[in-house]
Parts: C-alpha cells; structure tokens; sequence
C-alpha cells in the first residue's frame, strides 16, 4: 500500500513540474503515473548498481555523500526514461535534475508520515 502512495505522489510531483518548469512535458496523469512507475523501477535497478560502482570506486567516499549522488544519477534515470516514452518529455539534465528532487523529497515525505 505504501508503495502505490509513493507511486501516486510521485506521479503528482511529475504533473506538478510540468506545471513549474519549462521543458517538462507530460500528456496526462497515466503518462504521469507511467513515467513515475519506469522512474523508479529503473532507479531502483541501474540507479543502484551505478551507486555502487562509485562506492567501490571511490573506495567508498560517494557513500559520505549518499543522497546527493543518488538525486544526480536519479536525474541521469529520468532522462533515460524520457527518451523511452513518447509522452513524458524531458528536454535537459537541469529539468530532469528538478523532477529527481522532487520525486525524491515526495517519496521521504511518504515514508515519514507512513
């Protein structure tokens, strides 16, 4: 149950950043959902296995650093999702940076209160 909130917040926050910055473009809520859902699927897999690459590469120091690189490559992750879908426009790393933030502030905010 948890998760489907986050899914739901998460999809809001992308309609949101639509609304707030230039350069984010999203048909509808479904694509919304959509592209908040592949966010994090592929966040959760590529976005972890790139995190702990860095780890064992900078022998641990990007762990000191743990939420900031993680919101960098969670941007990485929002381009790449961007190109995959047809609805769900991301134009730059700035704006796809901005949906990372948000969707990672959403989602703490969830697990706070949940």
């Amino acid at each position: 149950m948890n998760y489907i909130l986050r899914l739901i917040v998460s999809a809001a926050l992308v309609l949101l950043a639509t609304r707030f910055v230039p350069g984010i473009h999203v048909t509808d809520f479904w694509s919304s959902v959509w592209a908040a859902f592949l966010i994090g699927l592929v966040d959760l897999v590529i976005g972890t296995l790139i995190t702990l690459g860095l780890a064992v590469m900078t022998f641990g120091l990007s762990l000191l650093l743990g939420f900031l690189v993680r919101v960098l490559i969670s941007g990485l992750m929002v381009l790449v999702v961007s190109g995959w879908l047809q609805n769900f426009e991301v134009d730059g790393y700035l704006q796809a940076l901005f949906v990372a933030v948000l969707m990672a502030l959403g989602s703490r905010l969830v697990r706070k209160a949940g």
